[in-house]
């Protein structure tokens, strides 16, 4: 509980979150586009779920060295 806690109290310091009544802790960003970007993020999951777990979980690639490797010369053995 006490890393729910913690955790909800960083949303709360990065004005993701608000706290009502010292006891509930409500969605509310202080900027419209993270607003934005939440709902769309809840949007996609909702119709997409599977690419959107694929996408957080994938590995992280080096785009630049993908795009290099692209060209490489394979020699015949």
């Amino acid at each position: 509980m006490a890393t729910v806690r913690a955790r909800l109290e960083q949303f709360h310091e990065s004005e993701f979150l608000v706290l009502e009544n010292n006891s509930c802790y409500r969605f509310a960003p202080s900027n419209p586009q993270t607003s934005d970007a939440v709902r769309e993020l809840a949007e996609n999951y909702r119709d997409r779920r599977v690419r959107v777990i694929e996408a957080i979980y994938s590995p992280k690639t080096d785009v630049l060295r993908n795009f290099s490797d692209a060209f490489k010369l394979k020699t015949k053995e």
